[in-house]
């Protein structure tokens, strides 16, 4: 039985070896568009490196240290969200600072109104001394944190028309950095403040998704630096 199990194995191996693979097809060898603008793009990729990541820095990108990596087109690291604003959710940052605005002039307005309203009569609302303190405060907060991000939203907006970010504007400020950032911004004024705004966005004309947190896929312009 040993035998016949061993020529059986003996034969199936003759099998395999008498075995011939069928032809592959022919393979068109793969087509690289490679202009100046990507042998830039990627002179400068390989040659920027991060000390602290240990890696390849992307192209407009800071390393955050709360975050502990590299975030591309890094604008701050923004308590509030516990992340960095950067490229791939800034859309969702300034929806986030318009949604907080409307939020606190809608409270602002209601309590406004309510004290207009009962300001001849007996109203509840200045019943008690608690109650006129939590409205005060009320009425403190909304304006505090409407203009707050009311100030946060045109400051991103300027950014977002110039191509740059709020660290690359504190640099600016650096004797020390002010001149390499100036040569930096003059070579990223290749677009106009609509299109830089489009893109933020996702490239797409103003509509429902602009006020939406709907996802977009980005990628990242490699041309937006080198041109």
């Amino acid at each position: 039985q040993c035998n016949e199990k061993l020529n059986a194995m003996k034969g199936m191996v003759g099998k395999f070896r008498n075995f011939t693979p069928p032809a592959r097809e022919a393979v068109a060898p793969l087509e690289y568009n490679l202009n100046n603008n990507t042998l830039k793009f990627l002179a400068h990729t390989v040659n920027k490196h991060c000390k602290k990541c240990d890696c390849v820095k992307p192209p407009m990108s800071h390393h955050c240290s709360v975050c502990e990596r590299c975030v591309a087109r890094m604008d701050h690291h923004c308590p509030w969200v516990n992340n960095c604003v950067g490229y791939y959710n800034q859309k969702f940052f300034l929806q986030f600072l318009v949604y907080v605005f409307c939020g606190s002039m809608h409270a602002l307005v209601l309590i406004v109104w309510q004290g207009l309203s009962c300001m001849d009569k007996n109203c509840r609302l200045f019943a008690n001394t608690s109650t006129i303190v939590i409205t005060g405060l009320s009425i403190f907060c909304a304006l505090l944190f409407g203009l707050f991000v009311a100030i946060m939203f045109f400051d991103q907006i300027q950014c977002i028309t110039e191509n740059t970010s709020t660290i690359d504007n504190l640099k600016k400020k650096n004797p020390k950095f002010a001149q390499e950032e100036e040569a930096k911004s003059a070579s990223q004024a290749t677009k106009t403040a609509w299109q830089n705004v489009k893109d933020v966005f996702g490239g797409t004309d103003p509509g429902l998704d602009w006020l939406l947190p709907l996802d977009i896929a980005k990628e990242l312009d490699v041309e937006r630096e080198y041109d």
